[in-house]
């Protein structure tokens, strides 16, 4: 927590601490004056003399008589008065915020605003107000000054607050509801903001940019203070120097002030709000009691039993509540809006910047395409959970305005390093504040969570499950789903979905060890005390369905895995070029599209109404899975984002648990070539035996000590995805029977000449391995023209022999890439875009296994032609 006692000194007479030297960054003129009296030569009248001298200085002479500073300002010393002449302040009578219309109108307050704002406590030529102290390696510190503190303090600004809006805005303020509060809004100095010739060269601030920032046009040479011209500059007097301003400054407000008080954000301000609370601190309330102590009416009386409170917006410098409760669970902003002293550098060098969208582009966010799941699960901007809200409020705020410049709007990024993509356009109004420039926008700027498919999820009261595991950081899927330069269809099953989860280590197991009571259907359910998922472990009956309670699983480990594969499946990737994107899977053209795991989905329909299965789900005979219908707009839940479109799903698509081994055993039409891949005891015994390690099984356990395959998997297979080619029995007569090289197991066990036994054997391998093609191709109506892929056979040179693939959409042809006769898939229906995966687990008994360490997945189709890769 940061707690400021920068004024602990009760200020009786402000200007006393022009005799004090107070330390600051900036680098000050070496006024000859400090030191000792100047010679006839140099003297010069003092800062009071010469303004009464001068004729036109009326005004701002009585403002120093009213608040006793003129024997300050007549005194030798080291200050720098920025004050304007009476024809200002008539122009500000004419019309102002204070709604004063002549000089007997000013409160002591109002005075000491514009006495304060105009005196800085050092004295500067005008060609230093740019320079700070020298910053050793980095050079003199020329040119690098924006800000300098002025004079005036919080106690100038302590006002009684009954702001109605504010103490709705949170439970933090609710308690004076009823009374209201004496209130600071900073408890530090406010800076005055200045731009000098030397400053904009040197940070490479355009005449465009200052237009912008300032809505006047740059006069080359000029220095502007809080936006105002100096007229008349370097006035040199004995203690100090004048600079004259074209029109009255007043003290510059806040960024929080701006926001507040402009007329155009009041929303953006209410929904800001609901961060920040009143804190009392003891040396601001005492140091306020001390001045406001009834002695003049200037200083009215604040009663001892009313303590002063400062308002804090919650930041990553302040996320504890004083009791040491985090605040990082509610929300919180990049920084402080009221924070005089915000700088990303020291103070002088820099400040904030805030982009606030108008209450108009709000509520057309709102009631967008894009924002419309916002306002399907909470209504209204107000209904927003703050935990959500604070990344729009505090993806508004850029840490440095140097950074932010209106020519760095095109490429500018927000504080995680996503585009903005900030129009000079949007901008119809600009304010510097004291701590950072407001521009007030026509457009939003929603944080990347907003605006990536994942961001119907983060707000959806039906998906909980799917959020948590997409904002898990140990998982990070919202890092992979936040990319802007590429497309995805996020596939979310509704909380409701997450009730029937046939898992598949579970399912897999009974599969193989043909035990059915090894089956279980978790239910997952999200713990919001604790940010966990558990899930609930039921007992399956014959039919398959849940049957009694077994346990409930709290093991985040095992959830994550499991979550990560159900996520991993549930994403599907299209293409994207500039803006536009492609590869929807509910164009109504795609049948088959492979998930960022490599599972392989089936699609039927298109748009609203498009239907999915997963190969898991056919195996089962569950239904297809439709899109929901959102109960409060009564639309299908289908949103798009800026990269991607998103769908809400009745229930989760599951991967098969039958591998390529199971698979194969169970169609009569697979059995010859089956026989083959499963190869020979006695063979493999005998090489195994001789040490030989060229002849390597195509199924095997992979058995480690940690590890194995769920029963038999494909030796070859990695964490991929594959086709499998099955030729028919016919079609492997006749391979034999053409090809001398090509002996049977029978008869390579037979052969007692071991050269003899392992040329046949490798042959033999490497001609059914030869059936085995990386990636999955299905028959998916989409044309394919001679795509080459590599098979598991290797040449005598140890490279893969590779495999063409052509297709029309309803049929598709494989051969080997030196030609011969192309195999036909066999359209026999159960017989080809038949899906599998082969398991690897984390036990070397899969029995005891609780976690899928690794998966492959393939398509296997029958063909009429056996492939030869010679």
């Amino acid at each position: 927590m940061r707690i400021k006692f920068n004024r602990k000194i009760p200020v009786v007479s402000i200007f006393m601490a022009f005799l004090i030297s107070v330390a600051v960054i900036s680098c000050k003129d070496d006024y000859i004056y400090d030191n000792e009296e100047p010679g006839p030569e140099l003297l010069g009248a003092s800062i009071y003399d010469y303004m009464q001298g001068d004729g036109h200085f009326t005004y701002f002479l009585r403002l120093i008589d009213d608040l006793n500073y003129k024997e300050v300002l007549s005194k030798t010393g080291s200050m720098t008065l920025f004050p304007v002449r009476d024809d200002a302040f008539e122009r500000f009578f004419q019309g102002n915020v204070y709604g004063v219309r002549s000089y007997e109108n000013l409160t002591p307050a109002q005075k000491r605003y514009i006495m304060n704002v105009s005196v800085l406590n050092m004295a500067y030529l005008s060609n230093m107000l740019s320079n700070v102290t020298s910053t050793g390696a980095l050079g003199s510190g020329e040119g690098l000054a924006l800000r300098h503190i002025t004079a005036n303090t919080y106690l100038d600004s302590i006002s009684y607050v009954k702001d109605e809006v504010l103490f709705a805005a949170s439970p933090y303020w609710q308690r004076f509801q009823s009374k209201g509060l004496y209130l600071v809004d900073n408890e530090s100095s406010s800076p005055m903001v200045h731009f000098t010739p030397l400053h904009m060269a040197k940070q490479g601030i355009t005449p465009e940019d200052f237009y912008i920032i300032t809505g006047k046009q740059y006069e080359q040479d000029a220095i502007y203070v809080n936006g105002i011209k100096i007229i008349q500059k370097d006035i040199f007097c004995k203690n100090g120097y004048i600079h004259v301003l074209e029109d009255l400054m007043l003290p510059a407000k806040n960024m929080a002030q701006i926001i507040r008080d402009n007329g155009q954000t009041a929303l953006f301000n209410k929904l800001m709000d609901k961060f920040c609370l009143p804190l009392y601190e003891e040396a601001v309330s005492n140091d306020a009691h001390n001045y406001y102590n009834g002695s003049t009416p200037a200083r009215p009386l604040i009663n001892l039993s009313d303590s002063v409170f400062v308002k804090r917006y919650f930041t990553e410098s302040f996320k504890e509540y004083p009791s040491g409760k985090s605040l990082e669970p509610y929300g919180i902003l990049y920084y402080d809006p009221t924070d005089n002293d915000y700088s990303p550098k020291p103070l002088q060098q820099d400040m904030g910047a805030m982009f606030v969208p108008t209450d108009q582009a709000m509520n057309d966010y709102l009631n967008s395409n894009k924002g419309r799941y916002l306002k399907e699960a909470y209504g209204n901007w107000e209904n927003i959970p703050t935990s959500i809200l604070s990344l729009f409020i505090k993806n508004h705020q850029k840490r440095s305005f140097m950074a932010s410049l209106p020519h760095s709007w095109a490429t500018m990024t927000d504080e995680t390093s996503y585009k903005m993509n900030v129009s000079k356009s949007d901008i119809i109004k600009s304010y510097i504040g004291s701590n950072g420039t407001v521009y007030i926008s026509n457009a939003v700027y929603p944080p990347i969570d907003y605006q990536c498919v994942y961001g119907p999820v983060l707000s959806s009261v039906y998906s909980k499950a799917m959020n948590w595991g997409i904002q898990d950081l140990t998982m990070k899927f919202y890092l992979y789903l936040r990319s802007m330069e590429n497309m995805y269809n996020l596939i979310i099953p509704v909380d409701e979905a997450f009730d029937n989860y046939r898992d598949p280590v579970a399912w897999a197991k009974a599969e193989i060890s043909q035990n059915p009571a090894l089956r279980e259907i978790w239910s997952f359910r999200y713990m919001p005390d604790n940010n966990m998922v558990y899930a609930d472990v039921y007992y399956v009956d014959a039919s398959g369905n849940k049957s009694g309670l077994k346990k409930t699983l709290t093991d985040q480990g095992m959830i994550r895995n499991r979550m990560k594969d159900i996520i991993d499946m549930h994403i599907v990737v299209g293409e994207k070029s500039g803006n536009q994107m492609s590869g929807y899977i509910d164009d109504g053209k795609t049948q088959y599209a492979q998930t960022k795991g490599g599972a392989t989905l089936k699609f039927a329909g298109g748009g609203e109404n498009v239907k999915m299965i997963g190969g898991g789900d056919i195996e089962q005979n569950i239904p297809d899975a439709s899109i929901v219908i959102n109960p409060v707009s009564g639309k299908k839940s289908r949103y798009d984002s800026d990269n991607g479109r998103t769908y809400f799903i009745d229930k989760i698509l599951q991967d098969p648990v039958k591998s390529v081994f199971t698979i194969l055993g169970e169609h009569a039409e697979y059995t010859a070539f089956f026989n083959l891949l499963k190869g020979d005891d006695v063979v493999f015994s005998y090489f195994q035996t001789a040490g030989d390690k060229d002849v390597v099984p195509v199924f095997d356990l992979k058995q480690t000590t940690s590890s194995s395959g769920m029963g038999s998997v494909v030796n070859s297979f990695g964490n991929f995805r594959y086709t499998v080619f099955i030729p028919t029995e016919a079609a492997l007569n006749q391979a034999f029977a053409q090809d001398p090289n090509l002996y049977t197991w029978d008869e390579i066990a037979a052969d007692l000449d071991h050269d003899s036994k392992k040329a046949k054997t490798l042959y033999l391998l490497n001609f059914l391995k030869n059936h085995f093609m990386d990636n999955s191709i299905y028959i998916d109506g989409k044309p394919i023209s001679n795509m080459f892929f590599e098979s598991a056979a290797r040449n005598e040179h140890g490279k893969f022999y590779k495999l063409v693939v052509n297709g029309t959409g309803s049929d598709l042809t494989v051969q080997g890439e030196n030609g011969g006769s192309a195999a036909k898939v066999v359209k026999t229906s159960g017989l080809y875009n038949l899906m599998a995966r082969d398991y690897i687990v984390d036990n070397k008994d899969y029995l005891m296994s609780n976690n899928i360490t690794s998966s492959s997945r393939a398509v296997i189709h029958l063909i009429d032609k056996a492939l030869k890769f010679e």
